[in-house]
């Protein structure tokens, strides 16, 4: 069975949705979205490399049966071959440096959201409530890695979310038998032309002989990044 289904399978067996966790959240837009994408080669590639974005923005239609939207995801493969907004044109790019060309590395990565539903068509606006519900209590972002089994794992979640993803990887640990969480270096590149820093916080899960299980970027979301300095930086961490 693939991984898309195991996730989906998920899904329906937790009620996204509808389940007590979620009914307690109010988010502005209470549609759960799935997974974006798992490549047909992602269980067979070397970095198995999994993109968290932070919320997915606006409305992305109505829920099924099982009560989340299902995306079609050759509407996504579109999105990510073709537009131009930093969130796709730099992980296209990330992703072409890695691979040799978008369309083999579309076939080899996965994509998802650390929060299902959203409160905005903009700026990302969502309460601590609602990350602690989705990410924590919930933990369907978690369960996703457990499927998944990733091996790189990068959050374009900047400062947001710091608290529910250390949270999340000590989840983790319990999860693949971990032994240890390393943290392996905090640094913020100083304003680059455009003003912004870069946010570049490493971490590790180790099992017990001191291996590595899986390991973990936290960065600055693309937008308001300088192009070549955030796609050498993160294709550098990968290929590291």
């Amino acid at each position: 069975m693939s991984s898309v289904r195991v996730i989906r399978k998920m899904y329906k067996r937790i009620k996204l949705r509808t389940n007590p966790v979620c009914k307690k959240c109010k988010p502005l837009n209470k549609n759960p979205v799935s997974i974006w994408q798992v490549g047909k080669k992602f269980n067979r590639d070397k970095y198995k490399l999994l993109f968290v974005g932070k919320t997915g923005r606006g409305d992305w239609g109505r829920t099924n049966k099982s009560g989340y939207v299902y995306l079609n995801m050759s509407d996504i493969r579109e999105r990510f071959l073709t537009y131009s907004n930093p969130y796709w044109s730099y992980t296209r790019e990330i992703v072409t440096r890695i691979y040799g060309s978008p369309e083999e590395g579309w076939n080899r990565i996965a994509f998802t959201n650390i929060i299902k539903c959203t409160d905005t068509d903009t700026v990302d606006t969502t309460e601590n409530s609602v990350k602690d519900n989705c990410i924590l209590k919930l933990g369907v972002i978690q369960k996703e890695i457990e499927i998944l089994k990733p091996k790189n794992v990068i959050f374009y979640t900047g400062s947001y979310y710091d608290d529910q993803i250390d949270g999340l990887i000590d989840n983790l640990k319990n999860s693949f038998k971990g032994e240890n969480v390393v943290t392996l270096s905090k640094r913020n590149l100083r304003a680059g032309s455009n003003g912004n820093r870069l946010k570049l916080y490493q971490k590790e899960l180790l099992n017990r002989k001191g291996n590595r299980i899986m390991r973990f970027l936290i960065t600055s979301h693309p937008e308001r990044q300088t192009e070549e300095r955030f796609v050498s930086n993160i294709t550098r961490w990968i290929k590291d």
